[in-house]
């Protein structure tokens, strides 16, 4: 049977305006990234002017463990160096529970992408798709 899972990201970027978000920031973060299965949400933190959250969920499937973390760790080095991962163990018992990764700048940037922080989340199951409440619906 074929593995398969999902990955979470969160990913805050610091920049002037939400059009320059769209058009400086976002090219570098999709194309590390890679294939978007969900556009990627956009919100404004409002007590913060200036930063933006970003979050998406990609699904992921392959003939086991190690083909679901690959392709986020790739991705996930693709934004930046430096990360703090959790959950590795799972390349050893040949099941995915959890694996979690964290990264903040040392030195903000407005370099594009202007990244402050980011996480991600692999786990087991699939996104389907978006709830009319705004959420994400999981199944698995």
């Amino acid at each position: 049977m074929r593995a398969k899972g999902y990955v979470w990201w969160s990913i805050y970027v610091r920049t002037s305006s939400a059009r320059k978000l769209k058009d400086v920031h976002l090219p570098p973060i999709e194309a590390a990234l890679e294939t978007l299965q969900f556009e990627l949400q956009i919100i404004n933190e409002s007590e913060n002017p200036g930063l933006f959250r970003l979050v998406t969920y990609q699904n992921l499937e392959g003939d086991g463990v190690l083909d679901l973390i690959s392709p986020v760790l790739r991705r996930a080095y693709g934004l930046a160096d430096g990360w703090s991962i959790s959950g590795l163990g799972d390349l050893s018992r040949g099941e995915l529970q959890h694996v979690m990764g964290g990264w903040s700048s040392k030195a903000p940037s407005n370099k594009p992408p202007a990244l402050e922080s980011m996480i991600f989340e692999l786990q087991p199951g699939v996104v389907t798709g978006r709830t009319p409440d705004g959420g994400w619906q999981i199944d698995g």
